[in-house]
């Protein structure tokens, strides 16, 4: 099994945060999620100027998009998370681990 670089490893510690954030009481969750909003925009920044210093002017390697997509689908489904119609859209906080899972 070839080793884990260092974004795949983090969509997967931000993915466990998502995780147990599912099972908290939603009064409780915000904080969690705020930090876990963070970490994915300092992710999704620091993969775009990755991708850029491995030659390619826009970031569009196979890779680096693909990450890249997964990662802003995540960040926008916990971003929907925090402004919900009723309630704290748990469903949402699943979707955005599964993906990260697969980043």
């Amino acid at each position: 099994m070839a080793p884990k670089d260092s974004i795949t490893e983090r969509c997967r510690q931000i993915a466990e945060q998502l995780d147990r954030s599912t099972r908290h009481h939603p009064r409780d969750i915000e904080k969690e999620i705020d930090e876990v909003e963070r970490e994915l925009v300092r992710l999704r920044d620091e993969l775009i100027i990755q991708c850029r210093r491995q030659g390619d002017p826009v970031g569009v390697s196979e890779r680096g998009q693909t990450r890249l997509g997964q990662i802003n689908v995540a960040l926008s489904l916990v971003v929907a998370v925090e402004y919900p119609v009723t309630s704290i859209q748990r469903t949402a906080l699943e979707q955005a681990r599964d993906v990260l899972n697969n980043c």
